[in-house]
Parts: C-alpha cells; sequence; structure tokens
C-alpha cells in the first residue's frame, strides 16, 4: 500500500484480524484460514489502496508554479471529500466481524 496515514491503521488492524482469524485453527485448515482472511478483507483493502495510490499520484506529478498551486488546491479538495466519504471506516471493530462459517 502507498504509503498514507491510514496504513498504519490498516496494518494493525490486519494483524488483529489474521490473529482472530488463526485462532480457528483446531477447526480449519491453513488454506481455509488465509481464505476466511481474504474473504473479509480483501475489498476493503483494495478500495484503501485504490484511494492511496491516487492521492499518492496527485503528490508527486505536481507540476511547478500556479499549475502546482491549482494542483495543492484539488489534492485539498480531494482529501476532504475522501475523508467526509470514509469518517465511519475507523469506527468499525475489526474484533467484532463475522467470520465466514
Amino acid at each position: 500500500m502507498p504509503p498514507q496515514g491510514e496504513s498504519t491503521g490498516i496494518a494493525i488492524e490486519d494483524g488483529v484480524l489474521l490473529a482472530r482469524i488463526l485462532g480457528r485453527c483446531a477447526t480449519r485448515s491453513v488454506e481455509q484460514l488465509f481464505s476466511d482472511f481474504e474473504a473479509v478483507r480483501r475489498s476493503d483493502i483494495e478500495r484503501h489502496y485504490k484511494d492511496a495510490e491516487k492521492m499518492s499520484k496527485m503528490v508527486s506529478s505536481k507540476p511547478p508554479g500556479v499549475r502546482g498551486l491549482i494542483m495543492d488546491l484539488i489534492t485539498m479538495v480531494f482529501m476532504f471529500v475522501k475523508k467526509m466519504q470514509g469518517t465511519d471506516h475507523f469506527k468499525g471493530d475489526v474484533r467484532s466481524i463475522e467470520l465466514p462459517a
């Protein structure tokens, strides 16, 4: 994942969720355990990755001068919109996500 502030939180959530899933090792194979992790987490991670990738490209391709200032403004608006759209992400708790049966 491109380095963004939320990447650290996502990594911690992944660790907690993975530990919870691996705790079911007595009743599931290793393949099932990792399949469970993918089923629970893949869509969230893909969404966050796309957002982080867009932001990384916007920041790294900033032109000089007035165009750069306009790009800064666009980046600030983008970040504000993403924050408004994603305000509930960290309200969830991976300890309470329902795991596959």
